[in-house]
């Protein structure tokens, strides 16, 4: 028995020695499809792990992603007065899967990856104090709409060997990707409605009477996740 451990812990240090472990750092843009068309873009920055344990052209995929959506800011009218929302979006990811180089190390190769895991929208509004007086006055400054879900990718490109030196290899990235996901919840200041995706956003403001009543904010839109990525960056050997 002893002996079978030791045989199964050298053959796992063995492994480990033998393999590739690579980091990377990409930077990406999202364009929505289909049902996201003209309502979803970000940029952001993935970071991502490939270990090829068991094979030389077959590895694990982690990545973890941070996207920005938008930065604005929109005056609306309250009552006789006026006041500004401040907004910021986000979409956040982490997946996991494989990714296969067939000619992993070369100067050139190609490479496909898939994955899947989980995706998070979330928008942050601030409504600043309204201007004038006797006007409206929000019962919530600060909101945050989050929705969760799942969701799969599936990425072509190409790789291109900048190093070749022992355990410092390095290679720019550069790759074409599709995300599809469930359903999601996320926030626009814009105010089109264009489809039954999406409706008003409002909040509740209290008069100065004492009413409470709804101010529209923005445009609350309710999609499946459809968005084509294009992404540039770098991978590097870590152990």
């Amino acid at each position: 028995m002893k002996k079978i451990i030791m045989a199964a812990c050298l053959t796992g240090i063995t492994t480990f020695a033998t393999a590739q472990h690579f980091g990377g750092v990409k930077l990406q843009y999202l364009a929505g499809m289909g049902v996201q068309e003209n309502k979803f873009e970000a940029v952001g920055i993935s970071l991502h792990y490939e270990g090829f344990q068991f094979h030389p052209n077959l590895g694990l995929l982690i990545s973890a992603e941070r996207n920005f959506s938008g930065f604005d800011s929109k005056r609306i009218n309250v009552g006789s007065g006026s006041t500004n929302v401040d907004y910021s979006s986000t979409l956040n990811q982490l997946m996991v899967g494989g990714v296969y180089v067939p000619f992993n190390g070369r100067a050139v190769s190609p490479y496909v990856s898939v994955k899947g895991g989980v995706m998070f929208y979330s928008t942050s509004l601030h409504i600043n104090d309204p201007w004038g007086q006797d006007v409206c006055q929000p019962e919530q400054s600060n909101i945050v709409k989050l929705s969760a879900g799942a969701a799969g990718n599936a990425e072509a490109g190409l790789k291109l060997r900048l190093t070749n030196k022992a355990r410092k290899e390095m290679f720019l990235q550069a790759g074409v990707g599709y995300t599809l996901g469930t359903r999601a919840k996320y926030v626009r200041l814009d105010d089109s409605v264009t489809d039954e995706s999406a409706s008003a956003y409002t909040s509740k403001f209290r008069a100065p009477d004492g009413s409470t009543h709804e101010h529209r904010i923005g445009t609350l839109y309710r999609t499946s996740t459809s968005q084509l990525i294009y992404s540039l960056g770098l991978t590097f050997r870590v152990l």
